[in-house]
Order: C-alpha cells, then structure tokens, then sequence
C-alpha cells in the first residue's frame, strides 16, 4: 500500500512508516529506534506541519534504504 503523501503525512501514518522499515531491517529494540528516528526526523520548529513531516519522511526513507 502506497501513501499519497502529497499533501502531507500524519505522524501516526510517520509512525508506521518508520515501524514497518524498523521490522524489515531487522533492527534490535524496535521502539528505541523508532523513537530516535522520530526524534531526529521531526521539524521542531513546528512539530505538527504535515507537509514538513512528508520531507522528513523522505529523508529518513532514503537513509533506510541505503543502510
């Protein structure tokens, strides 16, 4: 199932994202990483923009793909 993320992403839809790559990786202490990887890739500056979420989004997607 593809997201269409254009105008935005939730963080729960965030959320799932990063769990499901977590669990495909095969990363140890699952909620460690999401929550570090959540942490990294939120925009502080205003934490609740949907469309600045979607950037992180692909950052991180990008990131995960190359390890």
């Amino acid at each position: 199932m593809f997201l269409d993320i254009n105008a935005g992403v939730s963080l729960n839809e965030f959320r799932t994202v990063v769990k499901n790559v977590t669990v495909r990786r095969g990363a140890r202490h699952v909620d460690q990483v999401e929550d570090a990887i959540e942490f990294l890739y939120t925009w502080w500056v205003n934490p609740d923009n949907s469309t600045a979420r979607r950037k992180m989004l692909i950052d991180v997607s990008w990131l995960l793909l190359l390890l």
